[in-house]
């Protein structure tokens, strides 16, 4: 294919048009596959659950050296924010460690049960 030829320029130019749309459309397409899955997780959640869910509880583990919450600096505002952040959710924050053994964070999100179209949500 010659490079000079107009024609062939502009079916390149279309070719790559068409791909680059193609490829946008199966982005897409696997993002709202995806959400689609979710969706179909939280719905068997539900219809397995129903309303004898009364919270979820996020654990969040590490194995590293853990700490004395005690001996934090005050100029430190980590677990600071996470607890002002777990408290603006009307959640409960619980922190287990001990130095040289790791950090275990405990956060519970309490549920609620009754909305109008018998969702369940969180309580914020």
């Amino acid at each position: 294919m010659r490079q000079s030829d107009p024609q062939q320029r502009v079916l390149l130019d279309q070719l790559s048009r068409a791909n680059q749309e193609l490829t946008a459309a199966s982005l897409k397409i696997t993002h709202l596959a995806r959400l689609e899955e979710r969706a179909q997780i939280a719905r068997d959640l539900h219809d397995t659950l129903g309303n004898a869910l009364t919270g979820i509880v996020l654990t969040i583990r590490d194995d590293g050296m853990g700490v004395d919450p005690q001996s934090i600096p005050p100029n430190h505002f980590g677990l600071m924010g996470i607890r002002e952040r777990v408290a603006s959710a009307k959640s409960q924050l619980s922190i287990e460690t001990k130095p040289g053994q790791g950090a275990t964070l405990r956060v519970n999100i309490p549920w609620k049960h009754h909305t109008k179209n018998g969702s369940m949500v969180p309580y914020l």
